[in-house]
């Protein structure tokens, strides 16, 4: 308690200007129209743009369901193939056949996703 309370009063010039920082601030802001707007259009694009990175970084957690449906749908599009299928029988005579087998079984693969190392990453 005793650190606490030197620690406010080392710096209390410090937060007398920061006390009277927000003073002046509130009253320009809210006695000027123009301050006012100018802060309200301000702040609207700031929390805008935090908003889109937040939007962007859950857009980009959720790439795993999504890879995960695309992976499925991949998978039976490729099993409905005519390629996917052979003839049964020898004769090559009839054009039209029914009389088809699958040849093969699409599975959805396993995918694995691996970082570079934290040093090698650049962030723009």
């Amino acid at each position: 308690m005793r650190n606490l309370i030197a620690f406010f009063l080392r710096y209390n010039s410090f937060f007398i200007f920061l006390l009277l920082e927000v003073v002046c601030l509130t009253l320009a802001f809210s006695f000027n129209t123009y301050h006012k707007v100018s802060f309200v259009n301000g702040s609207s694009n700031f929390v805008g743009n935090i908003y889109n990175s937040y939007t962007n970084f859950t857009d980009y957690l959720n790439l795993a369901q999504v890879n995960d449906s695309l992976s499925r749908e991949n998978a039976l599009l490729r099993s409905q193939l005519l390629s996917a299928y052979w003839n049964t029988e020898v004769n090559y005579d009839i054009a039209c056949d029914i009389n088809m087998v699958q040849a093969y079984q699409f599975l959805m693969p396993k995918l694995s996703v691996t970082l570079p190392p934290k040093a090698a990453t650049t962030w723009l």
